[in-house]
């Protein structure tokens, strides 16, 4: 399953857009391992706004 991934930052700027061959909940999985933040899902497309980078 394709998911497609936009990641943004706290002024609500786009920095990236991808896809991924995860489900929605293991791509967001992922996501928070990396950075801290939260995840909307619309019309099966993933909004993850990123509050910080995890270790920074």
């Amino acid at each position: 399953m394709k998911t497609k991934i936009r990641l943004i930052d706290s002024d609500n700027r786009i920095i990236d857009k991808f896809s991924v061959n995860r489900s929605s909940e293991n791509a967001i999985d992922k996501l928070r391992e990396l950075y801290i933040g939260h995840a909307e899902v619309n019309n099966g497309v993933v909004d993850f706004y990123i509050d910080r980078v995890k270790g920074a």
